[in-house]
């Protein structure tokens, strides 16, 4: 069957028009996405951002969108459609699969891991695999930075991954798989390569860090990131009652299966609310110190232009310059969701984005 692959989306203004819910063509519901093409405007006013959500929500047959808006210290929630799996849950706490979004927590590791001198950034990644994976010559010259700046050469998915259903492709993908794979990879060329999304890269490297602390990708994140900012909400596994909050899941009309992620975690397989998200985003944009500080720092430093528009990556985020400010970002998607994630320092904005219905046929 033909695997799974990362679609870009539509090149129009991204918070303003939630562009993956009024494409005319939206992408195949395959993995998660990656940055979108720079055409994007500064972050909207709530009420532009509102009235665009409640339009694209009119196009839906079922689900819906659930939004945070970030401004001068103030979060405005608010929500489009039926994204709630029931009456009574408030926007900001109905929980939805993140996608890639949850590659910019695993950026955050990396860099944690560089400030607690666990790792560096230049380090081989044979350094942290198994020996008798560590010795294949497809690995040599890959780096930790490579595999955060999709500049590894690493395929979007590795080539043996062959899921027994579309409906739920990582599944069943194991790590004895996933070193199957690296043993036998022979890329034509040697790293560093130009920048080319790389679901597997990160993936990898959310495996890695594991390796590195003797944690769970889900320990990992909940010991450094979401622990200490109090986002209980962001999480691998949910429990019984964040399962009582979780959106359902949407392909038009039809309901889909979520998905299960658990050997290529780090590339996405967190859950968040608006709520969680929104808490981040104030906190990476704060000068305060704050427990993401120095991580961050390292994070949001520009490291290689994304080449087909004006963007460029730092550690996994999508960095934006206009006007003498950077602005950061990041989308996702999974098989019933999509996420958007941006923020601006600068202007003290941040925009949160989520929504159970991956595709959109106009209401007639």
């Amino acid at each position: 069957m033909e695997m799974p692959r990362l679609s870009q989306l539509r090149a129009v203004p991204l918070v303003l028009t939630a562009v993956w819910l009024v494409a005319d063509e939206p992408p195949a519901p395959t993995a998660s996405n990656g940055p979108t093409p720079s055409t994007h405007q500064p972050i909207p006013g709530i009420r532009s951002l509102s009235v665009a959500v409640e339009q694209a929500a009119a196009q839906l047959h079922a689900g819906g969108l659930v939004v945070a808006e970030v401004r001068d210290g103030t979060v405005r929630y608010f929500s489009a459609g039926k994204p709630a799996p029931r009456a009574g849950i408030p926007p900001e706490k109905v929980i939805f699969e993140i996608g890639s979004v949850t590659k910019v927590f695993t950026g955050l590791l990396l860099a944690q891991a560089v400030v607690e001198h666990k790792v560096a950034l230049n380090d081989p990644i044979a350094r942290y695999l198994p020996p008798n994976v560590a010795t294949s010559a497809g690995l040599t010259g890959i780096t930790l930075e490579q595999l955060a700046t999709h500049t590894s050469g690493l395929p979007r998915l590795p080539y043996n991954m062959k899921p027994p259903s579309p409906d739920d492709p990582y599944a069943d993908y194991t790590v004895e798989e996933l070193y199957a794979f690296l043993r036998a990879y022979s890329p034509k060329r040697p790293p560093p390569r130009p920048w080319d999304y790389s679901n597997l890269g990160v993936g990898l490297l959310g495996h890695l860090l594991s390796r590195v602390y003797g944690q769970s990708y889900a320990e990992l994140v909940g010991a450094k990131i979401t622990g200490p900012l109090g986002m209980a909400d962001t999480v691998v596994n949910l429990n019984d009652e964040q399962r009582s909050r979780f959106a359902v899941p949407h392909e038009d009309r039809k309901i889909i299966q979520a998905w299960d992620i658990p050997t290529l975690a780090g590339a996405g397989a967190l859950h968040s609310t608006a709520l969680d998200l929104a808490r981040f985003t104030q906190v990476l944009m704060s000068s305060a110190a704050n427990p993401l500080r120095a991580a961050w720092d390292i994070v949001r430093q520009p490291r290689h232009d994304i080449p087909w528009n004006r963007l460029e990556t730092g550690l996994i985020v999508t960095i934006e310059k206009r006007d003498g400010s950077a602005d950061y970002s990041h989308n996702g998607r999974t098989g019933g969701f999509r996420s958007y994630l941006e923020w601006s320092p600068q202007s003290g904005g941040a925009v949160v984005i989520l929504e159970n219905n991956t595709t959109v046929e106009r209401k007639r």
